[in-house]
């Protein structure tokens, strides 16, 4: 049982510099399975970097966690929330979530 913390960093040619999402999945969820990285578990045992260039479409699905959890969005200046999203919405896989 641990905290597992998975950091991906996304490069679009609207927006510099790139969007991270902070993929979380806390103790007893489970893991963090990244399609870029064959699926396979994230696990670490502190800090490391894993350079990935795998290319992905806007509403594709980038990974998954096995138990659910939460991915916190951090985007630069310029980048809004889709209308009507507010805080505590609920958004489902394949909905907007960002404009530039």
């Amino acid at each position: 049982c641990r905290n597992e913390r998975a950091i991906v960093a996304l490069r679009t040619q609207e927006v510099d510099p790139p969007l991270l999402l902070v993929a979380v999945a806390a103790i007893l969820v489970g893991s963090i399975r990244l399609h870029a990285l064959g699926g396979v578990a994230v696990r670490s045992l502190g800090p490391q970097r894993t350079a990935c260039d795998a290319p992905v479409v806007r509403g594709q699905e980038l990974g998954w966690f096995e138990h659910g959890s939460t991915i916190i969005v951090i985007a630069p200046r310029g980048v809004q929330l889709c209308a009507p999203l507010r805080q505590g919405t609920v958004l489902r896989m394949g909905e907007p979530l960002l404009t530039v």
